[in-house]
């Protein structure tokens, strides 16, 4: 029979068969099912169009479930757009080429951030602290030998530990990008090692020479408006890096001096009280860092660990899945 004849006898049926016949053609032919898919789509409600999928918000939605290293969504201009939010959403990275400064060439040691400023520590060049736009462009360095401890939100000031002596540290705050000086204090008989600002309060980790003339180690805290000394507290390790969350002071085993403690992070309270230790696997804590309710330890293997605050730790060189935030 022809399709003229076909349609014909068709139009004299009622819709409820007509549905009937058409799924039932759907369901055995696949070419009849792309049809009506086809046709389906033509129909679709210009609300559901507009209000569903391309949406702002429900797009993000609609990418759930593709992964981080799927290609750009083709479809169209909004889901093309909306693709890098739900890579931000996920925290993904992607290299961008970006050429290394002459002036940093070698070890970078600490790297800080401040607004649209970064500022480097590099151990092989001098000067070894410079500071850098978005653009890596080099704005601005200081003219001593120096450590970065901390640098403000807004990328206007930075703290910086500094050696005039072997002795004794002194601790700058600068302004950026000049490094002029708006505060200096003396730290005697105290060698810092890492530190960071917390509510006010600089905590630095470090070691001191007693009263008879032996190596101890602890965390000093300072006033970060004024420099001045707050209170102090010795462990019974070599002390690294440093960083503080939910007024827990955490402190880096080190192994500096051909100590042989176990590589783990202690964790204090702020005013030196021990709550729990924290092993990390066998690398020595070299830096660490608290973002988005996640403890981040380096160590010198080149490997990073990521895990909670509580210590529930993952594989080294992993990151725990995380559910993406809409």
């Amino acid at each position: 029979m022809s399709e003229g004849r076909w349609a014909a006898n068709l139009a004299k049926l009622s819709h409820a068969e007509l549905v009937a016949i058409a799924a039932k053609g759907c369901v055995g032919d696949s070419a009849t099912a792309l049809f009506a898919s086809a046709c389906l789509g033509a129909v679709l409600p210009a609300w559901c169009v507009n209000d569903v999928l391309l949406s702002p918000d429900i797009i993000q939605h609609l990418f759930m479930p593709l992964p981080i290293a799927a290609n750009l969504p083709a479809v169209c201009s909004a889901w093309r757009n909306g693709w890098p939010q739900q890579l931000r959403t996920r925290r993904a990275l992607r290299p961008v080429p970006c050429a290394q400064p002459a002036d940093v060439a070698g070890l970078v040691f600490t790297m800080e951030a401040g607004g649209s400023r970064l500022l480097l520590e590099n151990a092989n060049s001098e000067p070894n602290i410079v500071l850098f736009d978005s653009n890596m462009d080099r704005i601005g360095s200081f003219d001593r030998y120096a450590r970065v401890l901390h640098v403000s939100s807004d990328g206007s000031t930075a703290c910086l530990r500094c050696y005039p002596d072997e002795e004794n540290n002194e601790l700058h705050i600068v302004s950026l990008p000049g490094f002029v000086t708006i505060k200096r204090v003396q730290v005697p008989n105290w060698y810092l090692h890492g530190g960071t600002v917390s509510a006010g309060s600089l905590y630095c980790s470090g070691s001191f020479e007693d009263d008879d003339g032996k190596i101890k180690y602890g965390v000093v805290v300072f006033d970060y408006a004024t420099l001045e000394r707050q209170h102090s507290w010795t462990v019974g390790f070599v002390t690294g890096a440093l960083a503080v969350h939910n007024d827990e002071v955490y402190v880096g085993r080190s192994r500096y001096a051909g100590a042989t403690t176990t590589p783990a992070i202690s964790v204090f309270t702020k005013y030196g009280v021990p709550l729990r230790t924290i092993e990390i696997g066998t690398g020595e804590v070299r830096g660490l860092l608290f973002h988005d309710e996640r403890l981040y330890a380096t160590d010198y293997a080149q490997r990073v660990y990521v895990m909670t605050g509580s210590g529930s730790a993952a594989e080294p060189g992993t990151v725990p899945a995380m559910k993406p935030r809409l």
